[in-house]
């Protein structure tokens, strides 16, 4: 796990430097629980990174990571999963966009769960070097106690 986020920054790092064209937004997410019955809720302080590379003019390509940690409630141990996630964004004007990512989440050893396919549609605007966006994240199970929405502020480097 921890070769693969090191391969992960290396590979933003690598391409910010070298690449044209592409945006990295960094940012944090506020969790809000989709039902009062979950079991688990995402911390504040959870991170993402978004690299995107402009397809043609209204839609670009996006690769998204972090780090999300989770807290369990009622004797349930906390952990943590690194997501991986590809998508597309659609800009609809220069500030109004929306989107969806998906992929896989790998979950640390502490969880109850083996690795799980993800995916997460999206609402957001730009406000100058920053953006907010409303994600839905889904990790694709039959239950939705692991399910958050995410308000994600992001700062574009």
């Amino acid at each position: 796990m921890k070769k693969l986020v090191l391969f992960s920054v290396l590979t933003l790092v690598a391409l910010i430097t070298f690449g044209q064209n592409y945006a990295v937004k960094v940012g944090t997410m506020i969790p809000l629980p989709v039902t009062l019955q979950q079991n688990y809720r995402a911390d504040v302080g959870s991170s993402l990174a978004t690299l995107s590379h402009a397809a043609c003019k209204k839609m670009d390509v996006t690769f998204t990571s972090g780090f999300m940690r989770f807290q369990g409630f009622n004797g349930q141990a906390d952990f943590t999963n690194v997501p991986l996630l590809a998508g597309m964004r659609y800009n609809v004007s220069k500030k109004v966009y929306f989107g969806a990512d998906a992929g896989i989440a790998l979950f640390n050893k502490e969880a109850d769960v083996d690795n799980r396919l993800l995916y997460t549609p999206y609402l957001g605007c730009h406000l100058g070097q920053f953006t907010v966006d409303m994600r839905y994240f889904n990790w694709y199970d039959y239950d939705n106690k692991y399910n958050n929405i995410g308000l994600c502020i992001s700062y574009k480097l």
